[in-house]
């Protein structure tokens, strides 16, 4: 129940000011890689993802991701919108909320269980001159009968006006994660 409320106050935040970050958009396609750890064991991720500016301050997005963590091949799918803030011409805070289908195989009896879950995101991403971005961000992810809270922290270098890579490293329960990535912007 608080969560609902906290989603509608975040909406009427947001719709007050509709102004934007000029520096920073929200359309994009981002190609990932990214190393995932816990404890001594470590797996690799991809996944791909896409958003797209409806307006002034509402956008929508939707992603694919694929692991093998501690043995079991995972897949999330996720679907979603987001709304951000214009905090000065080159910051933004921002609030996404997703629905995720997630499954994971179990890699000795090759059984497929999934589920169904929510997402939300919340964070600041601030253009910093004219090559690199710096984003901060907090998740809470509630799939699978449980709700795991992740904090995060990257960049991306602008190697063109409609180009980035990007690091980000993030901590998720007992996992750690490093995300390599190439985003192009239209």
């Amino acid at each position: 129940m608080k969560s609902n409320l906290f989603v509608v106050m975040g909406v009427g935040l947001f719709l007050s000011a509709p102004v934007f970050a000029g520096e920073l958009s929200y359309s994009g396609l981002e190609f990932s890689v990214a190393n995932i750890q816990n404890g001594s064991y470590t797996d690799q991720g991809k996944g791909v993802s896409l958003s797209y500016e409806i307006g002034s301050v509402l956008y929508v997005g939707a992603g694919m991701s694929k692991s093998s963590v501690l043995g079991d091949d995972q897949k999330t799918t996720v679907f979603g919108f987001g709304l951000h803030h214009s905090l000065s011409s080159t910051a933004d805070i921002y609030m996404s909320i997703s629905q995720v289908k997630a499954e994971i195989e179990d890699e000795y009896d090759g059984e497929v269980i999934s589920d169904t879950g929510s997402s939300m995101e919340f964070g600041l991403r601030n253009k910093i001159g004219k090559s690199f971005e710096l984003n901060l961000g907090l998740e809470n992810l509630s799939v699978f009968d449980e709700t795991q809270i992740g904090a995060f922290v990257g960049g991306h270098f602008y190697v063109a006006q409609k180009a980035s890579l990007g690091l980000s490293l993030g901590s998720v329960d007992d996992y750690n994660v490093q995300e390599l990535a190439l985003r192009v912007y239209f």
